[in-house]
């Protein structure tokens, strides 16, 4: 990420983030990600570090309940290219 800043130089920059609340594809579909594992333990104990620091970089922290991570990240890249346009 550090690497990324640098070259980019980016004007705003934020992280999406996943919660464990069910999205509205679950409940359009009850099987949805029905047989996908879940985050290894191991992961899961550090996000709570990972925010902190994108905090401390103040770095913006995008979540909402009911929405993946890819589904913010493609609604912000459509909202981006509006502004452009």
């Amino acid at each position: 990420m550090f690497k990324i800043i640098d070259n980019l130089n980016p004007e705003y920059i934020g992280v999406a983030f996943d919660l464990k609340a069910p999205t509205f594809r679950h409940q359009m579909y009850s099987e949805y990600k029905g047989t996908r594992k879940g985050m290894p333990d191991e992961l899961a104990v550090q996000m709570p570090i990972i925010k902190d620091v994108l905090r401390a970089m103040n770095i913006k922290i995008i979540e909402k309940e009911g929405y993946e991570a890819d589904d913010i990240l493609g609604t912000l890249a459509k909202m981006a290219r509006k502004e452009r346009v």
